[in-house]
């Protein structure tokens, strides 16, 4: 019996050795995925939203709500890409400074692995309101939709209010006029 328990210890401590030693070639193979599906989800698990460099596209209002901002985005050509996609929480966080609750690493725990309202959306609120665009990497003050829903219901989405930094639970539905779009692709190295 302590022979095999000797094994079993020994085949974990070497998959975890290997599994470790890998992430770099995990996080290689993932940043080349492209999605030709709109539907179709980019695997991003072991993508680190502050170790990876995004590009963005320029911005705009889709005609239809949700799911033809995520046509939109799988479907733009721009600077010379097709692989577009619709931001993730994650990704969309990674555009706020000078707020500290609300950027990435900060207080606020709203990720792409914790996303339901009850539980992450504490220290969210933001900063004092500014429409100078101080909060946006890009310089944008408006009001952002993500790809991630922030609760069951498939009309409510995260957004990120780029006037206060506020990160919070929209209606897709009720907010459809005024939520901006910045498609997302990831940046070759």
């Amino acid at each position: 019996m302590k022979f095999f328990i000797f094994l079993m210890v020994a085949f974990l401590i070497s998959t975890c050795s290997n599994s470790v030693n890998n992430i770099e070639d995990v996080e290689d193979e993932q940043a080349d995925v492209t999605a030709d599906d709109p539907d179709e989800e980019i695997a991003d698990e072991n993508i680190h939203e502050e170790e990876v460099e995004y590009m963005w596209s320029d911005v705009v209002v889709p005609e239809e709500a949700h799911f033809g901002a995520k046509l939109y985005c799988a479907n733009l050509e721009e600077s010379g890409f097709s692989d577009w996609k619709l931001p993730t929480i994650g990704q969309l966080r990674t555009l706020i400074v000078n707020c500290p609750d609300t950027e990435i690493g900060g207080r606020c725990l709203v990720s792409d692995d914790c996303s339901m309202t009850d539980i992450c959306d504490k220290n969210c609120k933001g900063c004092s309101a500014d429409s100078s665009g101080k909060y946006s990497k890009l310089g944008d003050s408006e009001t952002f939709r993500t790809d991630s829903k922030c609760t069951e219901s498939i009309t409510d989405i995260w957004v990120i209010h780029f006037n206060t930094a506020v990160i919070n639970c929209g209606s897709d539905l009720k907010d459809a006029p005024d939520l901006k779009v910045r498609c997302v692709r990831i940046k070759e190295k």
